[in-house]
C-alpha cells in the first residue's frame, strides 16, 4: 500500500492508503473525495479504516493552521485567499441571514430528535459565530472554539 506523499499523482477517493491515524495510531486511511494545497504540497481529506476518524493527511502544523485563518480568509477573495467562492465570507454571511436562520432551525430540530431535549452545544470552528448567534436565540447554551483571533473578535 503506496503512502499519499510517495504517490499524489495516483490518489482516488475510495483508495486506501498507508499513514498514522491521530486518534487510535491505524495505519491504514481510506482517501476522501477533496484535498488541499498548501505550501506547494497535498492535504488529502481521509478516513482511518477502524474508527472513521475524518481528518487531514498530513495534517499541517500549528502554524500553517493559523496562517490559514488570517483576517484575510475572512475579508479577502482572492486566488490564494480565502475559500467561499466569488466573495469574501463576511460580505456572504451578511446577505444570507434568512437562509442560515433556516439551517440553523433544521440543526435544532434534527438535534432535538435525537437528544431528545435541547442543552449545550460546542462548535469548533466557529468562525464569528453566526451558527451560535442562531442557535441561542432558539435556546441553545452555545460555546464556540475558534483559531482565528479576527473571527473571534466578531463573535
Amino acid at each position: 500500500m503506496e503512502d499519499l506523499a510517495d504517490a499524489p499523482n495516483t490518489a482516488r477517493p475510495g483508495q486506501d492508503r498507508s499513514g498514522a491515524c491521530p486518534l487510535c495510531g491505524n495505519v491504514t486511511l481510506r482517501l476522501l473525495p477533496y484535498r488541499y494545497t498548501l505550501n506547494d504540497r497535498y492535504l488529502y481529506g481521509v478516513r482511518c479504516t477502524v474508527c472513521s476518524l475524518v481528518s487531514l493527511h498530513p495534517m499541517p502544523s500549528d502554524s500553517e493552521i493559523a496562517g490559514m485563518y488570517s483576517e484575510e480568509y475572512f475579508t479577502e477573495c482572492s486566488e490564494s485567499v480565502g475559500a467561499h467562492g466569488t466573495r469574501p465570507y463576511m460580505e456572504v454571511v451578511q446577505d444570507t441571514t434568512t437562509e442560515r436562520g433556516a439551517a440553523a432551525r433544521r440543526f435544532d430540530k434534527l438535534l432535538r430528535r435525537y437528544l431528545g431535549r435541547q442543552g449545550t452545544l460546542c462548535e469548533v470552528g466557529c468562525g464569528p459565530g453566526h451558527l451560535l448567534a442562531d442557535m441561542r436565540d432558539l435556546g441553545w447554551s452555545v460555546e464556540g472554539l475558534e483559531i482565528s483571533d479576527y473571527a473571534a473578535t466578531h463573535a
